[in-house]
């Protein structure tokens, strides 16, 4: 079944298939484990009644759960891209997923500094779009380290891996989080903003001139 649309996503719950999949999430096969997980991520995404009836059938307590003891670092960041697709635009998983420990978890896997890059991206990414969407997040994030945290990222991949891409994902994140929470610039963070900038180039990184003056001034 093609899930990628939404009447076919939305035909898992009519033919009652939720547990099914959800159950295989346990299975010893990492490759199984990423297809269950990318298929509940496409399903999810985009689309409240799929989300709905994912949250009904215990979806989300699984996705934290695998994700608290996951190894294998394919099958990681494709949880993550699920839950990427469930918490977006839904309050109510939002709510459900802090409940849950699941921020927490999130926010060890920003915090760890030899954490797989794909999913560390991911969640950088999951970050930005959380912080535009739920004030609390921002609060939350910076009681947990976060800005610290971004920043570390920051550093790493400018100056250890040179990994552009994750640079501009961890300057987005950054400056939404001190734009949504009020924030002052530490004078560290500008430093290592403006090291960002000399490495790779303003005009590489997907700030606009406004929002570099907001980082460096």
């Amino acid at each position: 079944m093609l899930i990628e649309g939404i009447d076919n996503a939305n035909n898992i719950e009519n033919m009652k298939l939720w547990p099914a999949i959800l159950s295989q999430l346990d299975t010893d096969e990492p490759v199984i484990r990423k297809g269950v997980a990318w298929v509940c991520g496409t399903a999810v995404q985009n689309n409240p009644k799929a989300q709905e009836a994912f949250l009904s059938h215990g979806g989300l307590e699984k996705l934290v759960e695998v994700l608290k003891k996951e190894q294998n670092k394919k099958v990681k960041a494709t949880i993550i891209y699920a839950v990427s697709g469930l918490l977006k635009h839904s309050s109510k998983a939002q709510e459900a997923f802090e409940k849950n420990g699941g921020f927490n978890v999130l926010f060890d896997i920003v915090k760890r500094s030899d954490e797989d890059p794909a999913t560390l991206r991911k969640t950088v990414f999951l970050f930005n779009s959380l912080l535009i969407e739920n004030k609390q997040f921002g609060t939350s994030l910076l009681e947990q380290g976060g800005l610290d945290a971004l920043d570390a990222v920051l550093v790493k991949y400018t100056e250890q891996e040179q990994d552009e891409d994750m640079v501009e994902k961890a300057l987005r994140t950054i400056h939404t989080l001190i734009t949504e929470t009020k924030t002052a610039v530490p004078a560290e963070l500008k430093k290592h903003a403006q090291k960002a900038a000399d490495t790779f180039g303003k005009e590489n990184l997907g700030l606009a001139d406004s929002e570099w003056q907001q980082l460096l001034a």
